[in-house]
Order: C-alpha cells, then structure tokens, then sequence
C-alpha cells in the first residue's frame, strides 16, 4: 500500500473529492472531520497530515499539536476553507 494521509476537515464535499483523488493515486487516505477524530493519528499513524484551522468542535491547532508530538516526523500541510464571494455591484 502506499503512504498514508490523513485529512481533517468538515467539509465533506471537498474531503470526498481530495480523497478520491489521492486514493486514485495510490495513498491510502483516512478522513476526519473533528478534532476528536482527528487525535486518533497515532492509531492510523499518517505519513502526511492535511488539517482544516477551523473545526466544529476546536482548532486544527489541536491536531497538530497532538500528532506533532506522537509523530514527529509525519508532514503536515494546513488548510484555512475561508471563501469570500464578490457581489457583482
């Protein structure tokens, strides 16, 4: 199997597609969608952590924390889903 990701993120729709993706490439990929869940990196003990800031039940922060220490040599990239939307006036 290939290395793993985890992602944590509750955005559904697009964890869904960049799980997809990364499966179709060969990663083996768990998802999360809060930071509760997302403690559980030493039991999948990712490869590459891909952790949203803003989770419903606490910060991403959270997350790194907790698997920065457990598994220091794991990767992570941080994501911020902030959109902003013009009005066309």
């Amino acid at each position: 199997m290939g290395k793993k990701i985890l992602i944590v993120d509750d955005e559904v729709g697009i964890v869904d597609e960049i799980r997809d993706f990364l499966t179709e490439e060969g990663y083996e990929v768990q998802t999360a969608d809060t930071v509760k869940a997302g403690l559980l990196c030493h039991v999948f003990r990712p490869d590459l952590l891909i952790v949203d800031m803003k989770l419903p039940d606490a910060s991403g922060i959270d997350v790194l924390r907790v698997c920065r220490t457990e598994l220091p040599n794991t990767k992570t990239l941080v994501v911020n889903g902030v959109c902003r939307s013009k009005s066309n006036g």
